[in-house]
């Protein structure tokens, strides 16, 4: 009799489909078996089809179950669910690349400590090197005293520090690579379907936190997230579908009111962030577009460094495009506008830029520092502006950052 796969490896589209052809051969190439390998296909672009069936054709014990098309991400983990019989599965999404050793690790982990969901260590190439992927905005969730409802706090150290620490339970997990207990989901339920994707992973993490599934970080699993660009013209509808502003800020308002929190913390500075890749269609200039950006911000984070002490707060003006620790390094930083310590979106008027500025100066903010992608502040916002420059040092002024010394 042949031997029973120990897992279901369940390979589910994210927001696009041109990563997939490699990742599944990486994912067949570096993970020994035995596993069964489900595929789930949403309407898999014309260019893309083709390597991806063949891959599947000629690896072992492999299916390619058909969803709707345009089915959400969260809908196709389901199919999976559907089609699992084994004790365990993995969910990885098709931008995903794994390296040696990353299922071991996570089953190994599962057994040990022992657990019900195990997430690897995600890292995100960044130009010649990788960094570790993950929204520090969600650190803790924990019960606000003074309303009675669910609080997400951030993290209270670097997301560096999860390199080669030890497995550690934890009460966030992002959704590009998870090992679930099959028997969890008898607890948490299915995925929601509706969800358009960007959020899921605090649905998720509310649900398992509600029913005391146990969740663990292991960092010796290693995987590494592939985000856009590129965006084929093949795949632009379903990008635009996933990123849709509408669908995100429903998706918003849902969690808020399911899981009863105070405050779900916004993605759609990061869902704009996403959309403008689609600025341009030629796939070669959106590559060539994102990594001039990730120079300039290497720059930005050398002239704030030049001016700012490691010590001193930072307030980011950048409409929530930057990751702050790329830019400020070990400065602490805040948001602008901030509400409990996230990000909050652009003022009203000139009034309320004014008054929040002053409210973070009091609290302790030692400067203020401008990026380019929040430029046109200093211009719509004039009021704000003309305060800025009539009460405060203008300490740096590139065509990348403006940088004002409050004190």
């Amino acid at each position: 009799m042949a031997e029973r796969p120990s897992t279901t490896i369940g390979f589910v589209p994210r927001d696009r489909w041109c990563m997939a052809p490699a990742a599944l051969e990486r994912l067949l190439a570096r993970t020994p078996g035995p596993f069964r390998l489900v595929i789930v296909d949403n309407g898999i672009p014309d260019p893309f089809r083709a390597p991806v069936e063949r891959i599947a054709a000629e690896a072992k014990d492999a299916a390619i179950v058909r969803a709707a098309p345009g089915a959400s991400s969260n809908a196709t983990r389901n199919l999976v669910l559907d089609a699992c019989t084994t004790e365990t599965v993995c969910l990885i999404e098709n931008d995903v690349l794994v390296h040696d050793g990353w299922l071991d690790a996570l089953l190994d982990a599962c057994e040990d400590h022992p657990a019900d969901v195990v997430a690897p260590l995600l890292l995100e190439p960044r130009g010649p090197h990788e960094k570790v992927h993950f929204d520090d905005r969600l650190g803790f969730i924990r019960r606000d005293e003074a309303s009675g409802k669910w609080r997400i706090d951030p993290r209270d150290t670097s997301l560096e520090t999860d390199r080669g620490a030890p497995r550690r339970e934890t009460d966030f997990v992002e959704m590009h690579c998870l090992l679930f207990r099959t028997a969890a989901f008898a607890r948490i339920g299915p995925f929601d379907a509706e969800q358009s994707g960007s959020r899921a992973e605090v649905d998720l993490s509310l649900a398992l936190h509600a029913a005391g599934v146990t969740t663990v970080l292991e960092p010796a699993s290693e995987v590494i997230f592939s985000p856009p660009p590129p965006v084929h013209p093949a795949e632009r509808e379903m990008y635009l579908d996933y990123w849709s502003v509408e669908a995100n800020e429903a998706d918003h308002r849902r969690i808020e009111a399911r899981w009863n929190l105070v405050e779900c913390p916004s993605a759609m500075g990061f869902v704009a962030g996403r959309r403008r890749i689609l600025d341009t269609g030629d796939p070669a200039e959106q590559l060539r577009r994102f990594h001039a950006d990730l120079d300039a911000q290497r720059r930005t984070a050398e002239e704030l460094a030049s001016v700012v002490p490691e010590t001193d707060v930072v307030v980011l003006l950048d409409e929530a495009q930057w990751v702050a620790p790329e830019i400020a390094g070990p400065r602490p930083t805040r948001p602008f506008l901030e509400r409990d310590g996230q990000y909050w979106g652009a003022p009203p008027d000139d009034a309320t830029a004014i008054a929040e500025l002053e409210r973070m100066r009091g609290d302790g903010a030692r400067y203020l520092a401008v990026g380019w992608p929040a430029f046109w502040w200093l211009e719509h916002y004039a009021g704000f502006a003309d305060h800025l420059r009539a009460r405060y040092a203008c300490r740096l002024e590139s065509e990348r950052l403006v940088v004002f010394d409050l004190a």
